[in-house]
This record gives C-alpha cells, sequence and structure tokens, in this order.
C-alpha cells in the first residue's frame, strides 16, 4: 500500500503519515490505531503472548512505547 492510499483509508494526510514515520511525538493515538489497523497490525505484549510476566499486575501492564519500538526496530 502507498502513502497515498493508506493516508486515505485512515483519513489524514499524507504529510502526516511522512511526519509519523520520522518520529512524529505528537501523533494522536487514535491515528496511530487507525493507521495500524488499515495496515492490519495489531499490537500485542511479548511477555503476555510468551507467559513470560513475572505477576499479574506484571501481565495487565503493557508498554505501549517498547511495541512501537519493536515495530520500528523488528529482531533480524
Amino acid at each position: 500500500m502507498d502513502q497515498a492510499s493508506l493516508a486515505k483509508a485512515v483519513g489524514t494526510s499524507r504529510k502526516w503519515l511522512i511526519e509519523v514515520e520520522k518520529g512524529k511525538s505528537t501523533a494522536q493515538i487514535g491515528l496511530i490505531l487507525r493507521t495500524l489497523r488499515a495496515l492490519r497490525i495489531s499490537l500485542s505484549d511479548s511477555q503476555q503472548a510468551t507467559g513470560s510476566a513475572a505477576t499479574p499486575q506484571a501481565a495487565d501492564a503493557i508498554d505501549i512505547d517498547r511495541i512501537i519500538d519493536s515495530l520500528k526496530h523488528p529482531k533480524k
């Protein structure tokens, strides 16, 4: 999917997508979630998926920054 098509699907501008790709620090979470949905990307916490959380409280805490960083820098 190209940027123009994605921007149209999300209801935003191509310029906004470019800014987000560059690390825009003030992006609205709603637009980010709509963008991920348009790309068919779901968020999950790898600790929860693997069952390695130390406590029940830790299982409930999701670090959105870590998830987004892992999407930006996938392990090879």
